[in-house]
């Protein structure tokens, strides 16, 4: 994921569960003490696959800071982008295309990256 390669003490718990389809695949506890969830994908293209369960707990969680990370290796380049929770309606049907989010191009500056998932500030 990166977090070594930053000053940030940020503890991630990878969450497998089968009792709660859609729940993200890691939990970031920041320095204050707050959880940042953050569903991970990988793609060649623009589709992201997202399933129901997922944009479900993406959107009832909108006000809490909720991510989707989507790692691209193809035909543009290898690239990072972070989306929040708010935009997965738009990556199920649209892809990366189709939803706002930050783009982070290979190699990804990581302490950027954990900026805007956790700010210090």
């Amino acid at each position: 994921m990166g977090l070594k390669a930053t000053q940030r003490e940020i503890q991630p718990t990878r969450i497998e569960t089968a009792a709660a389809p859609g729940v993200p695949d890691v939990m970031l506890c920041d320095e204050r003490g707050r959880i940042h969830l953050i569903e991970l994908k990988c793609t060649g293209a623009n589709a992201v696959r997202l399933s129901p369960h997922q944009v479900s707990f993406m959107i009832r969680h909108e006000h809490a800071s909720v991510w989707i990370a989507v790692k691209r290796d193809g035909a543009k380049g290898k690239s990072l982008f972070l989306f929040p929770g708010t935009e997965a309606i738009g990556i199920a049907k649209r892809g990366i295309a189709g939803a706002e989010g930050a783009e982070f191009r290979y190699p990804v500056i990581w302490n950027d990256v954990f900026e805007l998932i956790a700010p210090i500030a």
